[in-house]
């Protein structure tokens, strides 16, 4: 939901006035949409799934091969449910990103930035597209990076962006403390912690 907000957001409020950029994010939000349609699917995710083993293997080190198969095995379950979960499940994350996003916007005022809302979708979208990469803990730096850059296109001086982006990892600390206390109350309320089995 906040790729395909972001994109709108960016035709919007594009700073460089070309619709180029926009028209690829969304062509490749068209493609990775199709492709995911068809990996879930029951029908075609069983075929796909032999590729990306074979892929991982000659690609990825063994403990990283190991953690792709356990993943593609798991969404063999995962694929049998019907739609209505499927719908659930994307009803859930959308409201889920609504609750973060108006969370970014509200720091963002707390930090003196004025800008459009419209204008944070987009960068608040790429942000999060940033976060999934493997380069930093919790986005540490490569988050205050971004919006310093991006909200300079806007004017919004580097102080202004660099504190949103401090205010955006207390923000995760603090669901994390909070994780913490639910989870800390839940187990001594049944006597013992949950223990997973190790993979």
């Amino acid at each position: 939901p906040w790729a395909v907000g972001g994109t709108i957001a960016l035709s919007v409020h594009n700073p460089w006035h070309d619709l180029t950029i926009p028209l690829c994010i969304a062509a490749t939000g068209v493609v990775l949409l199709a492709c995911l349609v068809m990996f879930y699917h029951p029908r075609f995710g069983s075929h796909i799934d032999p590729m990306i083993l074979t892929l991982s293997q000659s690609m990825l080190p063994a403990w990283g091969h190991r953690r792709v198969d356990y993943l593609v095995r798991s969404l063999a379950p995962f694929r049998q449910f019907p739609w209505q979960f499927h719908l659930t499940v994307i009803a859930v994350s959308g409201l889920n990103m609504s609750v973060l996003f108006a969370a970014f916007g509200t720091m963002a005022l707390a930090a003196g930035i004025d800008v459009p809302w419209g204008l944070l979708l987009w960068v608040w979208s790429v942000i999060m597209l940033l976060r999934q990469l493997p380069i930093s803990f919790q986005g540490v730096g490569v988050r205050e990076a971004t919006l310093v850059v991006l909200l300079g296109f806007y004017a919004v001086p580097e102080e202004s962006a660099f504190t949103l982006g401090l205010l955006g990892f207390t923000h995760t600390v603090l669901w994390a403390v909070m994780g913490l206390i639910f989870q800390c109350r839940l187990a001594f309320s049944t006597g013992r912690f949950q223990r997973y089995p190790a993979r």
